[in-house]
């Protein structure tokens, strides 16, 4: 009887990593898809249900640990078994919500969330494998170490990819912002420490005007969502050449027309309107802020130039100051 359930779970678990594998191949071929409401629904559920396989993850690495201490520190240590098997069910459902949020739209062509999605699936065969290991190997001290050896693995690719998630929602330097200086070159690629050298003191209205006063406001509010790794609406906000491309809804600004600026319209409207830029619980723009968009539209969104030679009004000028403060 056991035996049959073996081959039963073992025969299942091939077809399950079949599917998925097929299923994310399909989505990382996609473009310009129209996600249905009712997947962009579940797809939005993957943040929640992504912490169950984590916390198993962590509990069976624990007790696989402990399995491979002395007899005496071991036997009363419950078997690992069911927990690598809950790891698997609820990895499935999270790497299911995370294909299905991938293809609501924003993540095309984004390296940072194509990876996440490989390294989910990644993760979930390790999973996988781990639980099959132990339902096919047989007793003993060997089996156990190389159990523990094989969640050790898992729960490194899990780290990997969850990092990547992190990344694809709080940017790339989430983690290594307060990182040492010695863990920054790996948790951020590309990282640079910065230079000694004293630069001079410049004047804000000496400043380039979108560097000193738009792009920061950009940062704050949009960028979660419009920038490489996830561009809703095909639309970026990470630099002045991303933005004047427009997206799905065409130009963002209307250059010396506020009340024609979609960018603006959207930022206008009510909190719990679901057209609303940015959204309700994401980071909102103030009034001054938003002054200052509107200024900067009116003289035409200039990109170069000095603040200066844009004459901003007086009100705004210690709201620009502040951003280099932040």
């Amino acid at each position: 009887m056991k035996k049959l359930l073996r081959v039963i779970i073992g025969a299942s678990t091939a077809l399950l990593l079949f599917a998925i594998w097929s299923l994310a191949i399909w989505a990382l071929g996609l473009e310009n898809y129209q996600a249905s409401d009712n997947l962009i629904f579940l797809g939005r559920l993957h943040p929640l249900v992504l912490h169950l396989p984590i916390g198993f993850m962590v509990l069976a690495l624990l007790l696989d640990i402990g399995h491979i201490l002395p007899t005496a520190l071991r036997q009363r240590l419950p078997s690992s078994t069911v927990l690598h098997g809950l790891i698997v069910l609820s990895a499935t459902s999270a790497v299911v919500h995370g294909i299905l949020l991938y293809i609501s739209g924003g993540y095309e062509g984004s390296e940072l969330a194509n990876r996440h999605l490989i390294g989910g699936c990644a993760f979930l065969t390790a999973a996988a494998l781990t639980l099959l290991f132990k339902l096919w190997a047989p007793t003993g001290q060997r089996t156990r170490i190389l159990t523990a050896g094989l969640s050790l693995l898992a729960m490194a690719v899990l780290m990997v990819s969850a990092h990547d998630g992190a990344s694809l929602t709080h940017g790339e330097s989430y983690l290594s912002q307060y990182a040492p200086d010695s863990l920054k070159p790996i948790l951020e690629p590309g990282y640079a420490p910065p230079t000694e050298e004293p630069t001079p003191a410049t004047s804000i209205l000496d400043t380039n005007v979108y560097e000193s006063a738009i792009q920061p406001i950009f940062d704050r509010v949009c960028i979660q969502c419009h920038k490489e790794s996830k561009s809703k609406g095909k639309l970026r906000m990470d630099s002045y050449a991303e933005l004047i491309k427009g997206g799905e809804s065409g130009d963002a600004y209307e250059p010396h027309d506020v009340d024609r600026s979609y960018l603006i319209e959207r930022m206008l409207l009510p909190l719990d309107d679901d057209e609303r830029m940015p959204p309700e619980g994401k980071p909102q723009h103030t009034d001054q802020e938003l002054a200052i968009l509107q200024w900067w539209i009116k003289i035409g969104a200039p990109a170069d130039g000095s603040l200066r030679s844009h004459n901003p009004p007086t009100d705004l000028i210690p709201v620009i100051e502040g951003f280099g403060q932040e």
